[in-house]
Order: structure tokens, then sequence, then C-alpha cells
């Protein structure tokens, strides 16, 4: 039996259908492939959501000394923020879901949620220590935060 030569992919092994080997070497291309078109999508675009690999420490977000806080899927599924001024929390731009532990300072401030398509659960307070879990889910720009407080 005489084995064609093929350029770019591997010869049909005897015995095996072409079109099937042709078939499973392309799958088989793609596959080793995939993960580094994840990294490379994800370095490209601020939409890419993480979910190779799942994030298990908490992501700080620092203080609310800013007017506007706008959470980012991209800092994973579990986050913390801490309130030490007035302002206002705005949906992620990216689809997905998120909880954030959010906790008063002690010059904690009136946290505005006007921009959410809805806001159920709890009202935030501005006493210090006071703690609350936010629940955050955006799916095609539909906005939904369930604010829990702790205490």
């Amino acid at each position: 039996m005489v084995v064609e030569r093929r350029v770019g992919i591997p010869a049909t092994p005897p015995n095996t259908n072409p079109e099937l080997f042709q078939f499973l070497d392309a799958a088989r291309r793609i596959l080793l492939r995939l993960a580094d078109d994840v990294v490379r999508i994800d370095a490209e675009d601020d939409t890419a959501m993480r979910f190779v690999e799942p994030q298990i420490a908490v992501y700080d977000n620092g203080n609310s000394s800013t007017a506007v806080f706008t959470p980012t899927m991209r800092n994973g599924i579990y986050q913390k923020m801490t309130n030490t001024g007035a302002h206002r929390i705005t949906p992620p731009r990216e689809s997905g879901e998120m909880c954030i532990l959010y906790v008063n300072g002690s010059a904690a401030g009136a946290v505005t949620t006007s921009d959410w398509d809805k806001v159920t659960g709890s009202s935030f307070t501005t006493t210090s220590g006071h703690a609350f879990m936010l629940v955050i889910r955006v799916i095609e720009g539909w906005s939904w935060i369930n604010v829990q407080a702790l205490q």
C-alpha cells in the first residue's frame, strides 16, 4: 500500500478513513490552540471573562473614595470594598455574577444604586462597621443587585 504524502497534516495511518483522520487531526489542532486563544482573547478584550481557572482569593477593590464605583467581573467572583464616603455603585459592563463584601469604614457615606434595572434586599446604612453582602448579576446588559445587611 502506498501512503500519499500530504503537506500540513500527518499522513493517514493504514486502514483509516482519510476524511475521518483529517477531521480528528483538525479537532486535535483546535484543542491544542484553545488555551492560547483564551489567554490572547482575555488580554485583548476587557469584557472577556476568566473562567479557565476558578478564583478562590478575594479581590480587594480598596476604598470607595471616588464618586462612582463600577465593579468588573475581571476581578473575580469574590470581591470586597470599604465604604469611605458617599458614592454611586453602577452595574458591571460584562455579563456574569459576583459577590462583594461591602464594609462601612469610619467615614462611610450614602451609597446610591439608581443605575440598576432591579435593586432588592436591605438598605445601606452609614454606621461604621456595618457590613453588606452584594450579589450582582448582569446578563446582556440587564442588571440586578441584591443588598443583604450582615448585622
